[in-house]
């Protein structure tokens, strides 16, 4: 739209919004010639550079269904987060040391997997051990 308006106009879009404004305030009876006199009498050649490509395609269901199945950087820190602070209410110095150090080393060790299909499979481990760190330290 803006691209029309610069070529047939032969004013940017700053330009054209000042002129909007101008007109307002103008008032019914002079608005259009005052618009008139401030637009080219000729619309100006001025090449214009695409900066963007539209390609035709298509998108599958399994592509969605893939795309969508995979853990997002924010749930897998959610996770780590969660089983940090719920490592963190063992009582026994032990067994807290042992699930923190646990939970780190192994979020270390996964940090440069690439395959969606394993992250998918560690983070539904960590998913599955959430609730067991809850019952065993609520108990």
């Amino acid at each position: 739209m803006i691209v029309k308006g610069l070529r047939l106009l032969g004013i940017g879009r700053n330009e054209y919004l000042e002129l909007v404004a101008k007109s307002r305030s103008l008032g019914r009876r002079g608005r259009a010639k005052a618009i008139r006199g401030l637009l080219p009498r000729v619309p100006l050649n001025i090449p214009m550079q695409p900066w963007w490509r539209v390609e035709l395609g298509y998108v599958l269901e399994a592509d969605v269904k893939r795309m969508a199945s995979s853990p997002t950087k924010m749930q897998i820190l959610t996770i780590y987060k969660t089983l940090l602070r719920e490592s963190q209410n063992f009582t026994n110095y032990n067994f807290r040391s042992y699930a923190l150090r646990r939970i780190r080393d192994a979020f270390k060790e996964n940090k440069t997997l690439s395959d969606p299909k394993q992250i998918k499979k560690e983070y539904l481990y960590a998913k599955e051990n959430l609730p067991i760190i809850r019952r065993q330290v609520s108990d």
